[in-house]
């Protein structure tokens, strides 16, 4: 079934919208993970790992194994903030906890991690990696998923 995250409300301190060319990939992002990888952290099966991109610039990220959030944190799901990098094609997840997370996004709008960048890219990401923080196995794509009917 489909995980269910809290109802975005309207929040007075997050008043910047994300610009135009970055509306096409507001939506919702899934992929399934197997619990082999410690980025899930949880022991057996698999997890979905669930990423919401708000208008207003928010981002919802969840880890959901069997029914259940499970996460590193006492938190039940992480609110962060996003910006799109016209640039270099990529979401860039700016994580409340520190560092970012770069996703490619591809012929679809499916968004790709970019494992390299997400090691690499900043001083704070490299210093979180090597706390011990685990790093995911391999490049997941997150698939957009189609919350409503959208006419193109």
């Amino acid at each position: 079934g489909q995980a269910t995250l809290p109802v975005a409300k309207a929040i007075a301190d997050t008043p910047h919208m994300i610009p135009q060319n970055a509306e096409p990939y507001v939506g919702r992002y899934h992929a399934v993970i197997s619990c082999d990888d410690p980025f899930v952290a949880c022991d057996k099966g698999t997890a979905d790992f669930i990423v919401n991109l708000l208008a207003d610039g928010t981002a919802h990220r969840s880890i959901i194994h069997l029914g259940q959030m499970t996460f590193a944190s006492n938190v039940q799901y992480h609110q962060d903030h996003w910006s799109y990098d016209s640039e270099h094609h990529q979401i860039i997840l700016h994580r409340a906890s520190g560092g970012d997370f770069f996703y490619d996004i591809d012929a679809k709008k499916n968004i790709v991690m970019d494992l390299d960048k997400i090691a690499h890219a900043t001083e704070v990401n490299q210093q979180y990696f090597a706390e011990g923080n685990p790093l995911p196995l391999k490049a997941y794509v997150l698939e957009k998923i189609n919350t409503r009917s959208v006419q193109e």
